[in-house]
């Protein structure tokens, strides 16, 4: 209500009508003594998780204390803010049609609008399991699945106890997330929507493990096409044979000699494009994750030139 009449008022004195009043300047003077009005429609829409703000007009003098708002359905809607002012916030809950009624102390008179809340088009849900067990030392993938056509950059993970689990990942705003175990203990590990407010929670138990794996050099890794790139991981209370690679897109990435086996391999680049590989430990299920970005192969292209040149 103060924002729609500030901006009124702004527009107003610069046209040179109206003189500058300090107090009171949101209300409106039509309005009969102690009278509210709407403002705006009468039906408002709002997506599931989002927050709406209503408003009504007051009579000059009128306290605020005078104005209580109620929800017809509060498992559809609920108040994220004072019931007695003349404007109220109000949060979404499930989809659903509800009133919201801002009611008048004074007179008894009331102003209704109806809030329509729709599934939001932008929607992020559980990949697997809400609950997850890994053993500590080894790191692990989550994922959630996105519904709608929107940024990852739009998603954002956290871990409520960095000390039981960790984000091991460069990148926290994508749909999927790199973790780390790192001691016995519970922790939630929550991706966060920031275009409608929902939320994707994991309860992830971290048990104390014997054999773990983790990986030596940067989590990303760069090749060119037909060069290849070697990957390190450590071990401790692990035999090389209870260590086994595999890769995503086998179209993109391939093992050098077939060797997927201990706690090194070399991979080379087939094509361009983004894969990632994988070392998992066979006796805990842990798994440590690389990404191998291949890009052209330059060189070829400049000997190329270069050869062009010579038979010129």
């Amino acid at each position: 209500m103060k924002r729609l009449f500030a901006l009124a008022l702004a527009t107003a004195v610069a046209a040179g009508s109206l003189a500058v009043v300090p107090a009171e300047a949101y209300t409106d003077s039509s309005l009969g003594a102690n009278k509210i009005g709407r403002v705006g429609a009468a039906t408002k829409t709002v997506y599931k998780g989002g927050e709406l703000d209503l408003e009504v007009r007051k009579a000059p003098g009128m306290s605020d204390r005078n104005i209580k708002w109620s929800i017809g359905n509060t498992n559809i809607l609920r108040f994220d803010d004072d019931r007695y002012d003349d404007e109220v916030e109000v949060r979404a809950l499930k989809a659903g049609t509800t009133k919201v009624t801002a009611k008048n102390l004074v007179t008894g008179g009331k102003i209704v609008y109806t809030v329509k809340v729709k599934a939001p088009k932008q929607t992020i849900s559980r990949v697997g399991n809400k609950a997850r067990t890994v053993t500590a030392g080894n790191e692990f993938e989550l994922r959630v699945k996105k519904g709608g056509n929107f940024s990852d950059s739009n998603l954002y993970w956290t871990t409520s106890n960095k000390n039981v689990v960790r984000i091991a990942d460069d990148d926290r705003y994508d749909d999927e997330i790199e973790l780390r175990a790192v001691k016995a203990g519970t922790a939630k590990i929550t991706c966060k929507n920031s275009l409608t407010g929902g939320k994707i929670v994991y309860n992830v138990t971290v048990k104390k493990g014997n054999g773990t794996i983790s990986r030596l050099g940067s989590a990303s890794r760069t090749v060119e096409v037909g060069d290849d790139v070697e990957l390190n991981v450590k071990k401790s209370g692990l035999n090389n044979s209870q260590i086994k690679w595999s890769v995503s897109d086998s179209s993109i990435l391939r093992f050098e000699d077939g060797d997927n086996v201990g706690t090194e391999v070399e991979v080379s680049g087939k094509r361009t494009g983004t894969a990632k590989v994988y070392a998992k430990n066979t006796v805990t299920g842990g798994k440590v994750t690389f990404t191998i970005n291949v890009v052209p192969d330059y060189d070829d292209d400049w000997d190329d030139d270069y050869d062009d040149e010579w038979d010129d």
